[in-house]
């Protein structure tokens, strides 16, 4: 009975080893990918087009030149949050001191078959995608969409082409905006909300959504927990 049972436990082992090989597969692949740049950009393009709609309907007769004269104008507080968001990126953040860099509006705005609407603003500089592709967002304006914008990444060599057609150039990025107060680093949160929010955005990426992040934080550590006592187990009667 001792050798069946042993036999038995060998072949959970080996069941369970291979499910947490693919649980850490992936971990590996969450942690060498980090956040989807795009996703956030798109998320935080969608942001400032609702605030330069505020300001259109403002002050409808005053043409919009960057960032800052919208949130000046509207008086909405700057975003830490999503300034911090950026940052996370590096180099491709896509400003120096504040996000008011963050996006070029085009001076005559234009459209193109490629595109809904009329191109009005979009990233100062490119970004890469999953893939290592550098592109940007941009933004036209569209009355086929409620709330009046069409926000799209298209790789970089695709919207050159789409300012060489309209005899445009693309618009420099303005130069350096601080923001309107100095901003505190953000404290982190504890270790076991940064746990949580890993296996979030894990799952998020790679699985069912960030719901399913806290049932495969759990399931990562059963398996663990079980695969040890087994070759704990297995240890102790093999020297026994």
């Amino acid at each position: 009975m001792d050798r069946i049972g042993i036999i038995f436990l060998m072949g959970i082992l080996k069941r369970s080893g291979f499910s947490v090989i693919l649980v850490l597969l992936t971990l590996v692949t969450g942690c060498r990918d980090g956040p989807d740049q795009a996703a956030v950009e798109y998320d935080g393009a969608a942001f400032f087009a609702k605030r330069i709609g505020f300001h259109e309907r403002q002050f409808p007769n005053i043409r919009i030149t960057n960032l800052q004269q919208v949130f000046v104008g509207t008086e909405v507080p700057y975003s830490e949050r999503w300034h911090y968001q950026f940052l996370r990126f590096g180099k491709h953040a896509g400003f120096e001191a504040s996000f008011f860099e963050k996006y070029a509006f085009v001076e005559h705005p234009f459209t193109n078959s490629a595109i809904v609407g009329e191109i009005a603003l979009l990233n100062s500089e490119p970004f890469p995608d999953r893939q290592g592709r550098l592109g940007r967002m941009l933004l036209s304006k569209t009355t086929l969409s409620s709330d009046g914008w069409m926000i799209k990444w298209y790789p970089e060599d695709q919207i050159q082409e789409m300012f060489r057609a309209a005899g445009q150039s693309i618009p420099k990025p303005p130069g350096p905006i601080p923001p309107p107060y100095a901003l505190v680093p953000p404290q982190p949160p504890p270790l076991p909300a940064r746990v949580e929010k890993y296996f979030e955005d894990i799952a998020a990426n790679y699985g069912p959504g960030r719901a399913g992040g806290k049932p495969l934080m759990w399931i990562t550590f059963t398996l663990v927990m079980v695969v040890v006592f087994l070759l704990s187990w297995l240890g102790w009667r093999k020297w026994r």
